[in-house]
């Protein structure tokens, strides 16, 4: 979840709903042990999105945030293996 702006106010929040699929077993127990510093890049990762991509009122885009996601992953990880997959985009609007 992340905030989402406009004209210097919190306008609302961005919610999504996503997942890894992971095949290697040796991964998916390294992904379950830094699962906290997952979740901090993916809030980091959609916080800049929030930030600097989306214009408040627009539709999200999807593709665009499960590439940050899984860079975010990528990155955390140091490795590739780990695939992020979106189930839920929304915006709740306050």
């Amino acid at each position: 979840m992340a905030t989402v702006q406009a004209n210097y106010r919190a306008r609302g929040n961005l919610q999504i709903e996503a997942g890894l699929e992971i095949e290697d077993a040796r991964l998916r127990r390294r992904v379950e042990e830094i699962m906290p510093r997952l979740r901090n890049a993916y809030v980091t990762a959609l916080s800049v999105y929030t930030g600097v991509n989306y214009r408040y009122g627009t539709v999200p885009d999807a593709d665009r945030i499960a590439q940050l996601l899984q860079d975010a992953t990528d990155m955390t990880l140091g490795t590739d293996g780990a695939r992020v997959l979106i189930g839920m985009v929304i915006i709740n609007a306050d």
